[in-house]
């Protein structure tokens, strides 16, 4: 309350010193009453660029980017490593299990190992006698085919074990000192953030059962339904932005088809390398945007005010301000585009606009100025 006094004694103190103002859009203040009410100025920026549309979307993975981890044996999940929104690398380690399932599949390994030994060992000890003629071909040709018969099951067993998670090395060890091991680690696919985790700690899953969400987020999509009567509009070579960000976005769809409920058509755009506050299932107002040969002008929205229904800036002039009537492209929440009333090379009030609003009424009461 004691601001709202002394801003209005302020307001009284500025408007009587310069109660001899002939035009109430024209606001004579001096440097020293500028810096004292708070008032800041910067340039007009120029922008080539119009828009069109303002519409809600939704963030999107695209579908290609996201994969189900599952389990590739059946057993009990012995520990999580990673929880939903963490960022992974490829063949990072995101569980461990125990998994009785892969001790009979290294079993079956070993056996099928051992077979094809004892089908080679045979080969070589006969090959000889074969060579000398003791040993009929037909018989010589049945050796040969026993040793490829083995060496495709132990191929077999080992694609078994590599899809059951175990790696070169852990199959090659297994090979070389028979030790059987049921602990089974999962890991990451690829680069991506979990989205989800569909397991805990002592849980007993059975064989595909999903363990993780994942999905790469180097690039999103923008899914925008257009009301269909808009949509003719839109074109390829336009791009999106999500308002008050510097986020954009390029159209990369417009559907052929129209949602019966709401008579909308889907429009896609595509977000390369999105900043981290641009997050998945994130509802965001977009505005459609194309390139302009007449220049517009982007302003703080809070240099923006409104009087009587019609939308003003005050403009730096010689000794003070004009308080000018300005037409919107559009507005968000943090800047307005403003499309006639302004040129490049002027400043507008971006600070104690409140206040020169204030002195502004005043006089527009004092010379009966309405607009």
């Amino acid at each position: 309350m004691q601001f709202l006094y002394r801003y209005f004694f302020i307001t009284v103190a500025v408007v009587g010193l310069f109660s001899h103002t002939l035009y109430a859009d024209i606001i004579n203040l001096s440097a020293e009453q500028q810096q004292r009410l708070g008032i800041r100025t910067e340039q007009v920026a120029v922008s080539n660029q119009s828009t069109y549309l303002n519409l809600p979307a939704r963030v999107v993975v695209p579908p290609d980017q996201t994969y189900i981890v599952s389990a590739a044996q059946a057993g009990i999940v012995r520990q999580v490593f990673v929880g939903e929104g963490d960022s992974v690398v490829h063949q990072q380690r995101l569980l461990a299990m125990s998994s009785p399932e892969l001790l009979g599949l290294q079993q079956a390994f070993l056996e099928a190992h051992t077979q094809l030994k004892l089908a080679q060992n045979q080969q070589q000890r006969l090959q000889a006698l074969w060579e000398e003629g003791v040993i009929s071909e037909r018989r010589w040709l049945e050796l040969k085919s026993a040793v490829q018969l083995a060496q495709s099951v132990v191929s077999e067993k080992q694609s078994l074990l590599s899809l059951a998670g175990l790696s070169k090395k852990q199959i090659n060890s297994l090979r070389i000192h028979h030790r059987l091991n049921q602990s089974l680690n999962v890991f990451a696919p690829g680069e991506g953030v979990i989205m989800q985790r569909l397991v805990v700690p002592g849980q007993r899953v059975e064989i595909m059962t999903p363990l993780f969400h994942l999905a790469d987020l180097s690039s999103l999509w923008l899914e925008i339904p257009v009301p269909v009567q808009h949509i003719a509009s839109v074109k390829n070579a336009d791009h999106v932005e999500i308002q008050d960000s510097d986020v954009s976005a390029r159209i990369i769809l417009r559907s052929r088809k129209v949602d019966a409920e709401n008579q909308t058509v889907l429009v896609r755009a595509l977000i390369h390398q999105p900043p981290p506050d641009v997050r998945v299932d994130q509802l965001v107002n977009v505005v459609f945007v194309r390139a302009t040969t007449t220049p517009q002008y982007q302003l703080p929205i809070s240099a923006v005010v409104r009087q009587n229904g019609q939308t003003y800036v005050f403009v730096s002039i010689e000794n003070g301000f004009e308080a000018r009537r300005v037409k919107l492209a559009n507005s968000g929440q943090a800047f307005a585009l403003v499309k006639s009333g302004l040129s490049a090379d002027e400043y507008i009030a971006v600070k104690g606009v409140a206040a020169l609003k204030a002195v502004w009424q005043t006089i527009e009461e004092s010379t009966g100025d309405n607009h």
